[in-house]
C-alpha cells in the first residue's frame, strides 16, 4: 500500500504535465484494485497462456474479465466523488522532477531539499504567467484573454484541437464545442475584435480592406494575409510559426505581453 501511495504521488506532476489534470483520488482507486490484479486477474492470465495450446484458456480470460471488471467498477465508483477531476494550467515538470530525484537517491537531511525544489515548482506554476494571445498556425485559431481572466476563442474550419490543448493547457473545463467559448470576441465578415484585460484591443483581420481600420484601434492585428504597410504609422509584419501574420500599429503598444502560438513559439510583442 505504501508503494502505491508513494507512485502515485510521484506520477501526479507528469500526469499533470502531459494531460493538464490531477486525479486526487487515483491513489485510492490503486490502492482497492491493485490486490484484486496482482491476486487474479495476472495469475488467470498467466495460467491462460499456459493452457492455451491445449484450447482450455475460454474460461481463463472469463475469470480475468472478472477481474477487469472489478478494476472499471472502482474506477467508476471513483470517478463520482466530489473533486474527483483536478484541471490545472500548464506546469515544468523538470522542477518536480529534480525535487523527486533528489529527495529519493539522497539519504541525509539533504534530501529534503528536494521537497523545498517540489514546493517551489508548484509555486512557480501558480503563479506563472498566463499569455494574453494565442494563435494557431495560419490564423485557423485564436484565443484572447479577456476581462475575466478566462479564454474567448473563435476558430475557422472544423479543426478543434487548438482550442481543446489551449483549454486544457489553461486548466479550463468547458469542451472545444462548448458555445459561450466565443463570448467577448464580437464578429463579422471583415473580420473579429476583442478586448484584453486592460481594456486593450486585439483585431483578426479576414479581408484586406479591414486592415487600416482595425490597425486605427486595435493594439494587435492577425491574419492569414499579407498586410502588406510598410508606411511610418506601422511596425512591419511579423510572423508567428505556422504562416499567420502578426501586426503591431502605431500609436498603441502591446509590448511586455506574454505571446504564444500553438507551436509552442513565443515572443515579445
Amino acid at each position: 500500500m505504501l508503494v502505491s501511495l508513494l507512485a502515485g504521488t510521484a506520477t501526479i506532476p507528469y500526469i499533470a504535465y502531459h494531460f493538464h489534470r490531477i486525479s486526487p483520488f487515483g491513489v485510492v482507486a490503486n490502492l482497492i484494485a491493485m490486490p484484486v490484479v496482482s491476486a487474479w486477474v495476472i495469475p488467470w492470465g498467466i495460467l491462460g497462456l499456459v493452457v492455451m495450446p491445449l484450447g482450455l484458456d475460454h474460461t481463463c480470460w472469463w475469470m480475468m474479465g472478472l477481474g477487469i471488471d472489478w478494476m472499471t467498477a472502482v474506477a467508476l465508483w471513483v470517478t463520482t466523488f466530489p473533486g474527483a477531476l483536478g484541471r490545472m494550467a500548464a506546469l515544468m515538470a523538470w522542477r518536480s522532477t529534480l525535487g523527486i530525484v533528489v529527495l529519493c537517491l539522497l539519504k541525509t537531511p539533504l534530501r529534503l531539499i528536494g521537497a523545498v525544489l517540489i514546493g517551489c515548482a508548484v509555486l512557480m506554476m501558480l503563479r506563472s504567467p498566463q499569455p494574453d494571445v494565442l494563435i494557431a498556425p495560419g490564423a485557423s485559431a485564436v484565443a484572447i484573454r479577456g476581462r475575466d481572466g478566462r479564454l474567448a476563442m473563435v476558430h475557422s474550419g472544423s479543426d478543434v484541437f487548438p482550442l481543446r490543448e489551449w483549454l486544457a493547457a489553461d486548466g479550463d473545463a468547458p469542451g472545444p464545442k462548448d458555445n459561450t467559448l466565443a463570448n467577448g470576441i464580437a464578429c463579422d465578415e471583415a473580420g473579429c475584435i476583442g478586448r484584453l484585460r486592460d481594456g486593450a484591443i486585439i483585431a483578426i483581420a479576414k479581408r484586406a480592406d479591414a486592415f487600416e481600420e482595425d490597425c486605427r484601434r486595435a493594439v494587435l492585428v492577425i491574419s492569414a494575409r499579407d498586410a502588406g504597410l510598410r508606411d511610418a504609422h506601422h511596425r512591419p509584419p511579423g510572423r508567428a510559426s505556422g504562416g499567420s501574420r502578426i501586426l503591431g500599429c502605431g500609436g498603441a503598444t502591446a509590448r511586455g505581453r506574454p505571446f504564444r502560438d500553438h507551436g509552442d513559439a513565443a515572443e515579445r510583442l
